[in-house]
């Protein structure tokens, strides 16, 4: 039995003589416009380009073709992710089926304050 516990790292490699995994928390940090246009994007997870772009496609679709009564956490391929309108601004974060939404939700919300506060 093996148990992994991350409490600050959003990255965590383990690997042994007979496992070998990769435990990630957020998978990606995305700030898209009303438009479909990507303004910002930082991965934590190896992609490669045409997947990036493909996923950003696909995950744009998905979040501005939502109403706002509905759900903001979709499902998408293995994974989840949690996103949040401001203004014109899309904030959307990938991450593993166990996080907790609401903990991602006040990430969000504190990077808005952090960005809000800088600029």
């Amino acid at each position: 039995c093996l148990r992994v516990f991350v409490f600050f790292s959003p990255f965590l490699q383990v690997s042994g003589k007979h496992s070998s995994f990769s435990l990630t928390m957020l998978r990606y940090v995305l700030i898209v416009n009303k438009q479909g246009q990507t303004r910002l994007s930082q991965y934590y997870v190896e992609m490669s380009v045409p997947e990036k772009v493909t996923l950003e496609a696909e995950l744009v679709r998905k979040c501005l073709g939502r109403t706002p009564s509905q759900c903001s956490v979709v499902e998408f391929r293995d994974h989840k992710a949690v996103y949040r309108r401001y203004a014109s601004l899309f904030f959307i974060v990938g991450m593993d089926t166990f996080e907790n939404e609401l903990g991602v939700f006040e990430f969000i919300h504190q990077y808005l304050v952090t960005l809000d506060s800088l600029f």
